[in-house]
């Protein structure tokens, strides 16, 4: 990381992170920049560790760093104040084993958090959008030919109905990050922004988002009419390369539904839907170890 004319180098900080060993390399090459004379030995020996090699480890994904660990890096780093926190934060985050772990720990991000300019703001606002299920469902409300611009016409539609207080701010959200913006007659329609979310982060929020949709689909079984709603399922025998062909297949068959949707919308009837497709090992592989 550097400045604009390259010469001078910029101090990594750990909240522009979603992967601590991606920020620990670029320290190292932040420090090695700032002709402070870093070395693993010298790093090892700050951090009071026999191994010269412990940081090269631990940046490579061979060792984690335990809670002793983390605070005798960032005396190491010379990180003070927030930046200790930031960086505990964002060590555990990326060892989590659940995503219940992650999403606390990347709550105590966000709250020790001191930036204020709009990546990071950004990179919060898109986290709550997919990490909520109606947050996608109240982007595709807007093709609706009834569609009202207010929150509580919003919340009422939305199946389960959601708070008017909700469906208000997540109205904000779809704005603020591009999701959705106002057509040549001043309505919001739906738009596609070049959103750059950090990888674990928007894995993450996916994850948060699937689990809520498939507890609506478990719910929708017992609360939604049988001829307002579809429940099919395979259980088969397939082979890894058939695996990979039904995969494709798959994506290939949903891109032809959006297709169809926007091409065929009724504006008479019409109704936001979600469809989710799941193809899921039932047995291990032998000689498997997990």
């Amino acid at each position: 990381m550097t400045s604009s004319n390259d010469s001078t180098p910029v101090r990594p900080t750990p909240e522009l992170y979603d992967d601590y060993r991606t920020y620990l390399n670029d320290m190292v090459l932040y420090l090695r920049k700032s002709g402070r004379g870093f070395s693993y030995r010298s790093f090892a020996q700050r951090a009071g560790y026999a191994s010269p090699s412990f940081l090269k480890l631990v940046i490579d994904g061979k060792s984690n760093l335990s809670n002793e660990s983390i605070f005798r890096f960032a005396k190491a780093l010379g990180l003070k104040g927030k930046e200790i926190e930031l960086f505990e934060a964002l060590v555990l985050f990326t060892q989590a084993k659940s995503d219940e772990d992650r999403n606390h720990y990347y709550t105590r991000l966000q709250k020790a958090s001191v930036r204020q300019d709009r990546i990071a703001k950004l990179r919060q606002e898109q986290y709550e959008i997919y990490s909520e299920w109606f947050g996608l469902a109240m982007r595709e409300m807007l093709n609706l030919p009834d569609f009202e611009e207010d929150p509580a016409w919003m919340a009422q539609r939305l199946n389960p109905q959601v708070t008017e207080a909700a469906a208000r701010r997540l109205l904000k959200l779809l704005v603020d990050t591009g999701l959705a913006q106002r057509d040549e007659s001043g309505r919001l329609r739906p738009a596609d922004p070049n959103l750059a979310t950090p990888e674990n982060l928007h894995s993450l929020a996916i994850r948060n988002f699937h689990r809520k949709m498939l507890e609506l689909a478990s719910g929708a079984l017992d609360d939604v009419p049988v001829e307002q709603r579809d429940f099919t399922a395979l259980t088969l025998t397939l082979s890894k390369k058939q695996f990979e062909d039904f995969k494709e297949r798959i994506s290939a068959f949903e891109d032809d539904l959006l297709r169809e949707a926007a091409r065929d919308l009724d504006p008479g009837d019409s109704e936001v839907y979600h469809m989710a497709v799941q193809l899921i090992p039932l047995t291990k592989r032998s000689g498997r170890t997990e």
